[in-house]
């Protein structure tokens, strides 16, 4: 029952402008009035190095992109334990 569904994206993106693209994308999505938002209010929890890497890169100098917050690894629950 632990790994029953994915806890974060695999996005194989292949280089920064593929990551650009993505958090276009994304903006538009959570933010279609394009409002000026300064504090990180949407996780986007990656399971692949890589993609981490490559969307921190892609994000930086990106306008208006302080909303999204970057997270590596699985999502863990608190009441999971260890042993399975």
């Amino acid at each position: 029952m632990m790994n029953d569904y994915p806890r974060g994206l695999t996005l194989n993106l292949s280089g920064i402008e593929d990551a650009r693209e993505y958090l276009r994308d994304a903006k538009a999505r959570f933010n279609p009035t394009n409002t000026t938002i300064k504090k990180p209010c949407v996780s986007i929890r990656l399971l692949s190095q890589n993609d981490y890497d490559l969307l921190t890169q892609a994000s930086t100098g990106m306008h208006n992109m302080k909303m999204f917050r970057f997270v590596h690894g699985e999502k863990k629950y608190t009441w999971e334990s260890d042993n399975g």
